[in-house]
C-alpha cells in the first residue's frame, strides 16, 4: 500500500529481486499514476515493475474485508501512509497481527511515528529541508535560497532502508519464527546522508561552514571544478599527507604547497575562499578531460561531471547492468534504472512490466478465495476496479 516514491523504491527492489508484490491502489490509482485517464508518467513507470495492480475501495467494509483476507496470506505488508491514517482504517500493526502472526510490517513515515510532528505530510523536499540537508548546500552570505538536492535523495535513500529492514525481518522470522514491525521515515533516512556533516556536529557543536562547489565535511580542494573550456570536474583531494602538494604541482601552483594559509587541512578549511579563488584561477588553464587525466595520473581521484546524455551514453552503466528494458501498452518501450544489486546466483529480471490500474484486481481476488459472483458483485458495487 504504498504511494510517489521512498515505498514505491522500496517494494520494487523487493520485487526485482524475486518477491511477489501486489499493489493495493485506490479508484483513480495512487497519486504517482496522475490519475486513471491521464498518460502513464515516468514517475510512476520507473518504480512499479515486477508488481501486480489492485484497486479496492478500503473505506467500504467490504473492501477492508478484501484488504484484511490479503494480509492473511501474504509474507509481508508495506506502506507509506501517515501513521494516523492507517490507524483510522485499522490496519495498524496490531491490528494487522492478529490476523497474520508471521507478518513482517513495514513502515514509512515522514517524520517518525511519535513525536509533535508525527502525522504531518512527509516528502523529500520537506525533508531536505527539516533535516539540515539542504540548509548546508550553497556559499555563504549568498543571498539566495538555500539550494536542495537535484535529486530525490531522501526518497530513494528511504526506499531502500524499508527493503534492508524487510529483508532482515524475514531472516529473523526464518531463524527464531518471530515476526516484528518494520519502521523508519524520511527523516531517518535524511541524516543517514549526513553522517559526516551533522555527525560531526553532534560530537563537537561547531556548525559546518556552506561549502558552495566543495563540501562542508571534506577539506579543499575536495569539490567541483570548472575547467577552460566550461565543462566540470569532480575532485576528491581533502586528505592524505601526499595529496596535497601533488594536487599543487598537477594544477602549476607549487607555491601553495607550504603557503600558511593552506599548509594543513585545518588551514585549508579556515581559507576556503581564498583557496577557491586560487584553484579556479589554475583550473582555467587546460580544458576538462586533461585535467582528468593528469590528476589521475598522481593518484588523485578525479571524475568529470557527467551530464544525462553523457551518462546515458556510458558504457560504464550497460556492463554493469544498471540499466533495465522496459515495455508498457501505452508509453511503449522505455529504459530505467535497474536494482543495482548484483547477486553470483541470480539476476534482477523484468517479470512483470508497470501494471495497469486495477489490471490484476480479479486475478488476486481468484487467489484470494472469492466465487465470480462474489466479485462480479464487488465491481457493480465499486468496492474495487
Amino acid at each position: 500500500m504504498t504511494q510517489m516514491l521512498a515505498g514505491p523504491v522500496a517494494t520494487q527492489m523487493l520485487g526485482d529481486l524475486g518477491a511477489e508484490v501486489i499493489k493495493v491502489e485506490p479508484h483513480g490509482g495512487e497519486r504517482a499514476r496522475g490519475g486513471a485517464d491521464d498518460p502513464p508518467r515516468w514517475l510512476f513507470l520507473g518504480r512499479n515493475r515486477n508488481k501486480r495492480s489492485i484497486v479496492i475501495d478500503l473505506k467500504q467494509p467490504e473492501g477492508l474485508e478484501v484488504m484484511r483476507r490479503l494480509v492473511r496470506q501474504s509474507d509481508v505488508f508495506v506502506h507509506n501512509q501517515r501513521p494516523a491514517a492507517v490507524k483510522r482504517l485499522g490496519l495498524a500493526y496490531d491490528d494487522l497481527r492478529q490476523l497474520n502472526e508471521r507478518l513482517v510490517y513495514a513502515s514509512a513515515s515522514g517524520y517518525g511515528d511519535r513525536g509533535a510532528l508525527s502525522d504531518l505530510p512527509g516528502q523529500d523536499m520537506q525533508l531536505q529541508a527539516f533535516s539540515g540537508l539542504a540548509g548546508i548546500n550553497g556559499y555563504e552570505d549568498d543571498p539566495r535560497p538555500s539550494p536542495p538536492a537535484g535529486a530525490a535523495v531522501v526518497d530513494s535513500t528511504t526506499g531502500v532502508l524499508i527493503a534492508f529492514g524487510v529483508m532482515a525481518a524475514l531472516y529473523e522470522l526464518e531463524k527464531t519464527g518471530r515476526a516484528q514491525e518494520v519502521k523508519t521515515s524520511l527523516l531517518g533516512g535524511a541524516l543517514l546522508l549526513q553522517e559526516n556533516s551533522f555527525g560531526p556536529y553532534l560530537a563537537t557543536g561547531k556548525l559546518p561552514a556552506k561549502a558552495g562547489n566543495g563540501h562542508p565535511g571534506s577539506a579543499p580542494p575536495y569539490g567541483i571544478w570548472r575547467a577552460a573550456d566550461g565543462k566540470e570536474l569532480g575532485v576528491s583531494a581533502g586528505v592524505g599527507p601526499e595529496v596535497w602538494p601533488n594536487f599543487c604541482n598537477v594544477i602549476d601552483r607549487p607555491q601553495l604547497i607550504d603557503d600558511p594559509r593552506f599548509a594543513t587541512a585545518e588551514a585549508r578549511v579556515t581559507n576556503r575562499v581564498e583557496l577557491f579563488e586560487c584553484v579556479n584561477k589554475a583550473m582555467a588553464a587546460r580544458p576538462r578531460d586533461e585535467w582528468v587525466r593528469l590528476i589521475r595520473e598522481t593518484g588523485i581521484w578525479a571524475a568529470p561531471v557527467s551530464s544525462y546524455d553523457d551518462l546515458a551514453a556510458s558504457t560504464q552503466l550497460e556492463d554493469n547492468d544498471l540499466l533495465i528494458d522496459n515495455n508498457y501498452p501505452s508509453a511503449g518501450e522505455f529504459r530505467s534504472l535497474n536494482t543495482p544489486i548484483s547477486l553470483s546466483n541470480s539476476k534482477t529480471a523484468v517479470r512483470r512490466p508497470p501494471p495497469g490500474l486495477g489490471e490484476h484486481t480479479r486475478e488476486v481476488l481468484t487467489e484470494l478465495g472469492y466465487a465470480t459472483a462474489e466479485i462480479d458483485s464487488m465491481y457493480r458495487t465499486n468496492v474495487v476496479a
